[in-house]
């Protein structure tokens, strides 16, 4: 019985006691909180042309040269 008990005892320590949360997609997991999980998914969602996207990053480039050109 001991030994039993010791076996089951090694297996429980040998769990992991925090375990990732993953999902699966269409061709792999993602991990919660993975920034490249999220890109990946906002990827397979829209299959167009990311104009939003654009319109930011013209947003930001517009703001960060206008001091430039005073």
């Amino acid at each position: 019985m001991d030994e039993e008990e010791g076996r089951q005892r090694r297996q429980a320590a040998a769990a992991p006691l925090l375990e990732k949360k993953t999902t699966t997609t269409g061709e792999g997991y993602c991990i919660e909180g993975c920034p490249g999980c999220a890109v990946e998914r906002r990827k397979a969602l829209s299959a167009g042309i990311p104009y939003g996207s654009f319109l930011f990053v013209w947003i930001v480039t517009l703001c960060t040269v206008s001091p430039l050109l005073r």
